[in-house]
This record gives C-alpha cells, sequence and structure tokens, in this order.
C-alpha cells in the first residue's frame, strides 16, 4: 500500500510540474513569443535525449496503474505539441515550422507513441485476462515490453541528435 501511495505521489508530482513549465512557458510567450521559440541552434543533444526518455519512461512506466496515467500524459503531450505550434505559427512561416518538426519529429512523436502503447499494454492485457479468465503471462509480457522500449530509446536518441544538430540548419533554410 505504501508503494502505491509513493508511485501516486511521484506521478502526481510529475505531472503537476509539466504543468506548472507549460504554464509558465506560455506567460513568458505572452510577453515574448519568440523567447521559447528555436532560434535557430539546436539544443543539446544530451539534454534532449534525457528529457525525451524520461517522458517515455513515464508514459510507458505508468501502465501498471491501470494506464490513467499514460493516457493523461499522451493527451498533455499533445496538448502541448498544439500549443508549441500555436506560438510558433504566430512567429514563423509555414515552412519554417515543418522544418522544426518534421526532421525530428517523424521518429520522435511516434516513440512517444510506441511508449503509450507500451503503457496502455497491461490495461488490455488485464481486460482480456478478466474477459476470458485466463492468466496473464507477466513474465514474457515485461520482456517484450522491455524490447520494444529499447527501440523507442534508440529512436528518441537518433531523434535528438536529428533535433540538436540537423534540425537547426534546415530552419535556417527555410528563413
Amino acid at each position: 500500500m505504501e508503494t502505491r501511495k509513493k508511485t501516486f505521489n511521484s506521478i502526481r508530482h510529475t505531472l503537476f510540474s509539466r504543468y506548472v513549465s507549460g504554464y509558465s512557458a506560455r506567460q513568458l510567450c505572452e510577453h515574448n513569443p519568440r523567447s521559447i521559440l528555436p532560434s535557430g541552434t539546436g539544443g543539446s543533444m544530451v539534454n534532449l535525449a534525457l528529457n525525451n526518455m524520461g517522458v517515455a519512461l513515464l508514459i510507458a512506466g505508468t501502465g501498471l496503474l491501470f494506464s490513467i496515467p499514460t493516457i493523461i500524459m499522451l493527451l498533455f503531450n499533445g496538448l502541448m505539441i498544439g500549443f508549441i505550434i500555436a506560438l510558433s505559427a504566430a512567429v514563423h512561416s509555414f515552412p519554417t515550422l515543418l522544418a522544426g518538426l518534421l526532421p525530428h519529429g517523424i521518429l520522435e512523436i511516434p516513440a512517444l507513441l510506441l511508449a503509450g502503447a507500451i503503457g496502455l499494454r497491461p490495461l488490455g492485457l488485464f481486460a482480456r485476462a478478466v474477459k476470458q479468465r485466463e492468466k496473464i503471462p507477466w513474465g514474457k509480457e515485461a520482456r517484450q515490453s522491455a524490447a520494444l522500449f529499447a527501440v523507442v530509446m534508440v529512436m528518441l536518441i537518433a531523434a535528438s541528435l536529428i533535433e540538436a544538430h540537423i534540425t537547426p540548419v534546415i530552419m535556417d533554410w527555410t528563413r
């Protein structure tokens, strides 16, 4: 019971901190929309990778909590992407916007959706087990999820490399 409470508190704090950071970014942009938009220089590849890996781990790892946190985080990330696109559209041209999203987004977005599929898997397994009254092979499922998560990590590392070093160059071509 104590472990569940700690897990719940950890998830709650993570979601709250993401909400606060999104709200803070919005407040900054009300004064200066260019303040959080790419300036043409890539961020640190390591920082980008670690951030994305942390998000993917939370999305995939919270599936054991009936996938509710997974669903919330997927929706929240979708809302943040939409928010950033809306801010960027107010400042950048459409080609620059595409240049800022597509090169790394082709890998990053599917990787996060795959992490979401991993996080939703336990709920599907539990529903199938209840409906068909069968035992869930948790060991096998955990191994398959771990293998899929390794693919997610490789995709996110590649996306971070592209985002840090290639996307800024392509964005400069479109300005």
